[in-house]
């Protein structure tokens, strides 16, 4: 069945009311639907041309054939169990605003195909896909992040649908998750007991072996999971930890680098995963990318804490390192479309076109966080199409967070009962 995107001015097919049953949130809340809902209703050429561009992908989800992945290829796994997660939440959140039953029993499908086979997916998963190191480092190296980050999705996905699924399914899905869990818990583990892998204390697997745990924190309603992100002194990678150590500036210098990083000098809001400029690729740039990947992680778990309210969600570090610094030093990057906008560091790195989409996809996020930044605005007025983040929450983001420079968020409670 394909969904219509035909729609006059005004008249999108959506729900009378928007009814948010209580259910976990992760980086989805009732709050920001009810706004949606109220920015939709009003019509007009931008939330129809969003309407649109957002139920072309809810088509592809419908449409799509869905498959767990049961090779031993850890990225292979990874990329499976991402595009089908964001392909369930784009269809829960089609179902919540317009009451479409098709989307909401394909969203089901999509979602527990994968914890309802056997084995579970990601158990087949051959550890030597990595050149080896020792059994427990080769594990440890690259099998937590490839977990971690269909963890966070899928568990945005399961919080949506949560209302609609039995305590069967939610039984079996739980149980999956928490295999997940446990193989990230297993990597940060050998991360920090082997000295973070020739001291890469800040290393962007560190950012989302944490979003990893909190995200199927929040949807699986644990309190010990958020809590050793967001709260628990012994983890040396909780959330202020990574907010002073992950980003850079001027008055901390060059203690904050990794000890090979190639220049001694810093500037405000640069990004600890700077330094595989010259790791990675024969020093042929990769630093960019993953200090674009780590900004984004960084940002979700500040949302995911100020959705479940949890202090500290904008936290400003001793030396001044907060998340506002990291997407304005990147703006002059992004408005240039070139690495060297901020300085000869960067002069040999790239800026690949999916890396700067999924970045800009996550300034209209950063624009609800800090609305009087102005480099931020001035992405966003550079680049007005509607991206969707291919990793975590697909369209979602888009359609909950980006909206005209010039719109004001108005009254909108009447829109959830």
């Amino acid at each position: 069945m394909i969904l219509s995107a035909q729609v006059t001015y005004g008249e999108l097919p959506l729900r009378e009311e928007l009814t948010w049953v209580p259910r976990p949130e992760v980086f989805v809340s009732g709050e920001d639907m009810g706004e949606t809902m109220a920015w939709l209703k009003r019509g007009g050429s931008d939330s129809e041309a969003m309407w649109e561009a957002f139920v072309r992908k809810v088509n592809v989800a419908i449409d799509e054939s869905s498959q767990p992945y049961h090779g031993s290829d850890l990225v292979a796994f990874r990329y499976a169990a991402i595009g089908d997660a964001t392909a369930v939440s784009d269809l829960a959140l089609y179902y919540e605003l317009t009451g479409d039953e098709t989307a909401l029993a394909v969203a089901k499908q999509r979602l527990m195909i994968w914890a309802e086979v056997d084995p579970l997916p990601g158990s087949t998963i051959s550890i030597s896909h990595y050149p080896p190191r020792t059994d427990d480092s080769n594990m440890g190296v690259n099998r937590g992040i490839n977990f971690a980050i269909p963890a966070a999705a899928f568990s945005n996905a399961y919080a949506l649908l949560y209302p609609y699924l039995n305590e069967t399914e939610r039984v079996e899905f739980r149980d999956w998750l928490l295999y997940l869990v446990s193989n990230v818990q297993f990597c940060f583990n050998l991360w920090v007991n082997n000295d973070f892998y020739d001291h890469q204390a800040f290393n962007n697997h560190m950012t989302t072996h944490m979003l990893g745990l909190a995200a199927s924190g929040a949807a699986l309603e644990d309190v010990g999971l958020l809590d050793f992100v967001y709260r628990n002194s012994n983890n040396p990678r909780r959330f202020e930890c990574l907010i002073e150590g992950v980003i850079l500036t001027e008055a901390e210098g060059s203690e904050q680098l990794w000890y090979k990083d190639s220049s001694p000098e810093v500037q405000d809001g640069e990004i600890y995963d700077r330094y595989r400029i010259i790791s990675l690729r024969n020093g042929k740039g990769s630093g960019l990318m993953y200090s674009m990947i780590q900004m984004r992680t960084l940002l979700l778990l500040s949302e995911l804490a100020r959705i479940n309210k949890i202090d500290g969600w904008q936290h400003v570090g001793h030396n001044g390192e907060s998340l506002d610094l990291a997407f304005n030093f990147m703006a002059p990057i992004l408005l240039d479309e070139n690495p060297a906008a901020q300085g000869e560091y960067y002069a040999n790195d790239h800026l690949l076109t999916p890396v700067k989409e999924a970045t800009v996809c996550y300034y209209h996020l950063a624009r609800a966080h800090y609305p009087e930044s102005l480099p931020i605005s001035a992405v966003l007025e550079a680049f007005p199409g509607y991206y969707s983040d291919e990793e975590f929450m697909g369209f979602g983001l888009a359609l909950l967070h980006q909206r005209p420079l010039t719109f004001t968020p108005e009254e909108h409670s009447e829109n959830i009962e």
